[in-house]
């Protein structure tokens, strides 16, 4: 992040995080709570050590960071849009919830490039993912806070990932290009990124399915109409050699 991003960040925030003196303690500024809570969040550093470097209660960290956190991802919330899920088999599929399609026949032609498109997406999903761990090193391990907590982490870490991504120079780039997998088009293959050898202790595969493999005409037919503009009006020209 740098000196500007972080300047407007601390704008956007301060009316919320900045609390008045009292007669009993000088309240601590909205420019030393970001720095912890951004602190916090790119290394994952245990509150005592925070506190030591800081010279902030530990106490007193617990407190701000789920406040700022919050504060942050209200400022930012216009980066995060999500209307669908891109799935494997151990999901379900509805209406919100895409997965390929699978079955004892063979597949046809509308089916396989669909199913190629989705593996696509979610091979973007997952290096965005890997990207965020090598920025936010608090999912390299379980993060020791409630579940109401962890979920504000989570969204604010996916939030500060795409304003960065958006926001950030060529000079200053917040994704290096090494990290992410490469398609070769014409040998039909995919070249891995560095993004899959980071740990991230703190993010687990769901491998087992989750609910039922039932699902209504509704979301077969949403599926459906998917796969149907991936070879009419949405085609790429590359995708026949990646079936």
């Amino acid at each position: 992040m740098s000196e500007a991003q972080f300047d407007f960040l601390l704008q956007k925030v301060s009316p919320s995080i900045q609390k008045a003196d009292t007669f009993l303690r000088i309240a601590l500024p909205a420019k030393l709570k970001l720095k912890v809570t951004l602190h916090y969040l790119a290394t994952g550093t245990c509150f005592r050590t925070l506190s030591a470097l800081y010279r902030v209660p530990a106490c007193s960290i617990s407190l701000m960071i789920p406040e700022v956190c919050k504060e942050i991802y209200g400022v930012l919330d216009e980066f995060i849009k999500i209307s669908i899920f891109l799935c494997d088999d151990a999901f379900p599929l509805r209406t919100n919830i895409l997965k390929p399609y699978s079955g004892a026949t063979a597949l046809n032609e509308t089916q396989l490039v669909f199913n190629y498109q989705l593996s696509r997406g979610r091979r973007f999903v997952k290096n965005s993912f890997g990207i965020l761990v090598a920025r936010f090193r608090i999912y390299e391990k379980l993060i020791p806070l409630s579940v109401a907590t962890t979920e504000q982490i989570v969204k604010t870490t996916c939030a500060l990932h795409n304003w960065l991504r958006k926001t950030s120079s060529n000079c200053v780039p917040y994704v290096e290009q090494q990290l992410m997998d490469l398609e070769d088009w014409n040998q039909g293959k995919v070249v891995p990124g560095k993004w899959g050898s980071l740990k991230n202790d703190g993010l687990i595969d769901v491998s087992t399915p989750l609910s039922s493999n039932n699902h209504t005409k509704k979301a077969a037919a949403v599926r459906d109409f998917c796969a149907n503009k991936f070879v009419t009006t949405d085609i790429v020209p590359w995708q026949w050699n990646m079936i």
